[in-house]
């Protein structure tokens, strides 16, 4: 009966490692996937603080781009 029990322990602790070892594998896949689809981009450092200046300062107003930002989502109706 013991022999049994224990069995089926060890039978339920293998099954459930494999699993474990599946869903590392699996997330393992996963982020080499988004790691190939990256890309990195190189510049001059006054090409950067230009581009960083752009990002700080808000648009000029633009009522056509407010209005898209205002717009819902189709998926959101």
């Amino acid at each position: 009966m013991k022999r049994r029990n224990l069995d089926r322990l060890a039978d339920r602790v293998i099954r459930s490692a494999d699993r474990a070892i599946r869903a590392v594998d699996q997330t393992l896949k996963t982020v080499a996937q988004s790691e190939s689809r990256m890309r990195t981009i190189t510049h001059s450092r006054s090409a950067f603080k230009h581009f960083t200046a752009i990002l700080d300062h808000p648009p000029a107003n633009n009522p056509k781009l407010r209005r898209l930002l205002q717009t819902r989502a189709p998926w959101e109706k």
